[in-house]
């Protein structure tokens, strides 16, 4: 976002890509950044990153044997990331060889209301990189379960490589979906047509199903692509 009007009970917002939206309410979030004791850094002559301590796929900071983890390496800002980080760190200092390669795979959820969750890359990553992808969506809107709680704001969208088949990200905003992420990390990467894994009926978790399904064109309650 650019710049913002307010204009009677609507906020239009002025987006870097040249476009515009209007809404009632807009929620600013203006981020986070590392949090670190200067003096612990000083007396260990630690290199930086910006606010944070610079660390490597080991969670090893440029001192031999001196490890930094969380809110102070600038990475997730999730307690989950930096539980990774922890263990890896620990392995590491116990002789091991853990590494973390890939952030993304690292689930990331908001706790709000509708919940926001995603992992693995988005559609302006698959963009950066020149992925050929397309994109499988679900509503929660159709899903059963979710009519009988009320529930139906929201949509899950699932990312699939054009040209390996595998599933690149999935990002889901509706009622628990910080729930289901788990589920969708442990299928990222995976070439297997969902549509062959029974799912209890009714749950919520059959819109991640029917995203996936879409992702391959096998949706059996999606209206046709035109």
């Amino acid at each position: 976002m650019t710049t913002s009007e307010k204009s009677g009970s609507k906020i239009k917002l002025s987006l870097e890509d040249g476009t515009s939206i209007e809404a009632e309410k807009v929620l600013v979030s203006v981020g986070r950044k590392a949090f670190c004791d200067n003096q612990t850094v000083k007396n260990l002559s630690l290199q930086m990153n910006g606010s944070a301590i610079k660390v490597n796929d080991r969670m090893e900071t440029n001192v031999p044997g001196v490890y930094a983890i969380g809110d102070a390496v600038g990475t997730t800002y999730l307690a989950h990331g930096a539980f990774l980080e922890a263990e890896t760190a620990a392995e590491n200092a116990m002789g091991g060889k853990a590494r973390i390669e890939d952030y993304s795979l690292v689930p990331r959820a908001v706790y709000t209301f509708p919940e926001v969750a995603s992992v693995g890359k988005n559609e302006t990553k698959c963009k950066q990189a020149g992925i050929d992808y397309t994109v499988g969506r679900s509503f929660f809107r159709a899903n059963g379960r979710s009519l009988a709680h009320n529930e139906t704001v929201g949509e899950v969208r699932v990312i699939r490589d054009k040209k390996t088949n595998q599933i690149l990200g999935v990002t889901m905003v509706g009622a628990g979906v910080t729930e289901m992420i788990a589920a969708a990390r442990i299928l990222l990467g995976s070439k297997e047509k969902i549509s062959e894994i029974s799912f209890a009926h009714p749950t919520v978790s059959e819109v991640l199903k029917e995203a996936w399904e879409d992702a391959f064109g096998l949706g059996l309650h999606i209206p046709p692509r035109t």
